[in-house]
């Protein structure tokens, strides 16, 4: 059952038609509506797990993404280290543990979304 309801924050009214979808969608991807646009915050995410350090491509790539930054763009990476801060769920400290780096970043990319919002990048560029 859809229902139309009004929410107050920082002063911007929306008007938001609550059902199962849009709720997950706005909960997901932090989507805040301002002056009646969707905005997702303008931040890029990307994952870098374990003791192997970027080859020349995977640099190369991350080299490219100073076009984002330049307009406003925030790149965020998430490392074995600030990975800390996050809490993350105990599949992802498991995977982890047992150096399965690829399967962490699968779970991690999600939640890393669904905290703060955004997009991800996985460096094959």
């Amino acid at each position: 059952m859809n229902r139309k309801i009004v929410e107050r924050k920082n002063n911007i009214e929306l008007n938001i038609v609550k059902d199962s979808s849009v709720t997950l969608i706005k909960n997901i991807f932090h989507i805040r509506i301002l002056k009646g646009k969707i905005m997702i915050p303008k931040t890029i995410h990307y994952i870098w797990l374990g003791e192997n350090k970027p080859n020349d491509h995977v640099k190369k790539c991350m080299q490219s993404w100073r076009v984002l930054q330049e307009s406003g763009w925030n790149i965020k990476k998430w490392d074995d280290h600030s990975l800390q801060q996050l809490n993350p769920p105990k599949v992802v400290t498991a995977a982890l543990e047992n150096k399965k780096y690829a399967f962490a970043a699968d779970w991690l990319r999600l939640y890393v979304l669904y905290l703060e919002g955004g997009g991800i990048s996985r460096h094959r560029c």
